[in-house]
């Protein structure tokens, strides 16, 4: 998050179908390798090379594939762009009212999701410029804050709405 959130925010557009292939390469692989974890295919050592293996490969055509398919990167970038700017504004109206329940954050997050979706698909140039400098500097922030703590992550704060 350190080095991926500046550069992202800095060179997002420059370098955006590079950069949003990147993204879409760790994020499937990620998850490929949390669900690998979970099904307990990865006990063992020959299960562990083979399912990381397989991740990176699936990860890489992941990757390979929405490079290649444009539109699909703005549409994405703009859902996880507004996605994130959802919860901004919802973090702000929370510091401003101080309770909110924890089914007004998701909605927040999925609704400016989809508004993200259908504008990045009419203002690309714009969307992708202001969803990578905001991608990036939100990942640089991520990466701070693991460090130097202070700010805690969506996931606990969903967990504090959720419990009251």
């Amino acid at each position: 998050m350190l080095v991926g959130g500046p550069l992202v925010g800095l060179y997002g557009k420059r370098f955006f179908p590079w950069v949003m292939a990147g993204l879409v390469f760790f994020i499937t692989s990620c998850v490929l390798l949390i669900i690998f974890a979970v099904m307990g295919w990865m006990d063992s050592t020959v299960g562990l090379i083979i399912c990381c293996c397989l991740a990176i490969a699936l990860g890489l055509l992941a990757g390979w594939f929405v490079k290649r398919i444009i539109w699909l990167c703005i549409a994405l970038l703009g859902f996880f762009g507004g996605f994130f700017l959802g919860l901004l504004v919802f973090s702000m109206i929370l510091a401003l009212v101080g309770y909110g329940p924890a089914w007004a954050m998701m909605v927040t997050g999925v609704a400016f999701a989809i508004l993200g979706f259908f504008l990045a698909r009419k203002y690309a140039k714009a969307i992708v410029l202001t969803a990578t400098s905001l991608l990036g500097s939100y990942g640089f922030m991520r990466g701070v804050s693991y460090f130097m703590g202070g700010y805690p992550s969506e996931a606990e704060i969903y967990a504090d709405l959720a419990n009251g």
